[in-house]
């Protein structure tokens, strides 16, 4: 094999693993949804507002791997040694906890302004 076939292989498998990682983020999603109880930070925090931000931040999560994964397969050079794809890796875990705490922030904060309305 050539080095441009390794390189085009070691890509190919970034990209197959951030497909994987999305799919475990949406499977876990479809899971909380179904069983809310089943998550280890139920016992945690289990107010509603804080299960549903959990929800979406899941599905956006793996939404945004997923538009990622396209992206780094159709529009990029495969064959050029890149770290791109190992940063999408990367990034696809790390991007969660954000969401998670800004949708949480968003869903307190519409109980607040719920609750002091008349």
């Amino acid at each position: 094999m050539s080095l441009e076939e390794e390189i085009r292989i070691s890509n190919l498998n970034n990209i197959e693993l951030m497909f994987i990682i999305a799919t475990i983020f949406l499977l876990a999603a479809l899971v909380q949804k179904l069983k809310p109880r089943f998550s280890l930070s139920y016992s945690i925090n289990s107010k509603p507002s804080y299960l549903k931000a959990k929800l979406i931040a899941k599905l956006v999560t793996s939404a945004t791997i997923y538009l990622g994964g396209l992206y780094f397969y159709f529009f990029t050079d495969l064959s050029i040694r890149s770290r791109y794809s190992m940063w999408g890796i990367a990034l696809s875990y790390i991007i969660y906890h954000p969401y998670k705490w800004g949708f949480a922030k968003i869903f307190e904060i519409r109980e607040k302004n719920k609750i002091n309305t008349p």
